[in-house]
C-alpha cells in the first residue's frame, strides 16, 4: 500500500472514530433528556439506544484499527 492510500486510511478511520463519539455522545444526551419527560420517554429511548449502541461500536473498530496501524 502506498504512503498515499495509507494516509487516506487513517484520516478515514480517524473520520470514523469521531462520527462513532458524536454518535455515542448525542445518544447519550437524549437518553437524559428523556427521563425529564415521560411522555415521549419509549419514543426517544427507541432512537438513543441504537444510537448509543452503533455509535460505541464505531468508535471501538476505528480505535483498534487505529492502534494496529501505530
Amino acid at each position: 500500500m502506498s504512503n498515499g492510500a495509507k494516509l487516506l486510511v487513517t484520516i478515514l478511520l480517524a473520520l470514523t472514530a469521531a462520527a462513532g463519539l458524536l454518535m455515542s455522545l448525542c445518544g447519550g444526551v437524549m437518553i437524559v433528556v428523556s427521563f425529564g419527560d415521560k411522555t415521549w420517554m419509549t419514543a426517544v429511548l427507541m432512537f438513543a439506544v441504537p444510537f448509543v449502541l452503533v455509535g460505541a461500536g464505531l468508535f471501538w473498530f476505528a480505535m483498534r484499527k487505529l492502534r494496529r496501524r501505530g
